[in-house]
């Protein structure tokens, strides 16, 4: 299969798996990042129940996990879910906001991290990001 990213392409072979991650960090004053990562879904499970069990492996498995926020929201026409937590990592408390998407065979999960409580300013920053989302017009097989 070809791969495709900024930099460049490459050929590979076509049983991998695209399990691939995009980080991007703000400036270091700012102090968060987003990660943007991809999974298969296995052909036998059905993507929205597999979405919703990777939702409760956030929840399960987190220390301390508690959440803050959820709400409903549109990722380009496909309703999702804005879960906001924190949780008790070894460094000290993160907090996230995530949202995942079943795009074609894939689940591609957004996710915000911070070691500090997020500002409305940034969760505004934040939905505009993802409303800026469009997804590929024939999601892939």
């Amino acid at each position: 299969m070809a791969y495709h990213f900024h930099e460049g392409m490459l050929e590979i072979p076509d049983d991998w798996r695209d399990e691939s991650m995009n980080i991007f960090k703000t400036p270091v004053e700012a102090g968060y990042n987003l990660v943007i990562s991809r999974e298969r879904i296995p052909k036998s499970i059905d993507p929205l129940r597999h979405l919703e069990a990777q939702r409760k492996v956030i929840e399960e498995n987190l220390i301390g996990f508690r959440e803050h926020a959820r709400r409903a929201f549109d990722l380009d026409g496909q309703a999702g879910v804005w879960l906001e937590y924190s949780w008790q990592a070894p460094q000290g408390a993160m907090y996230q906001v995530n949202l995942m998407r079943v795009v074609g065979p894939r689940l591609v999960s957004f996710t915000f991290t911070c070691a500090r409580p997020f500002s409305d300013p940034e969760r505004d920053l934040f939905a505009k990001m993802l409303t800026s989302y469009r997804a590929p017009v024939r999601e892939e097989a």
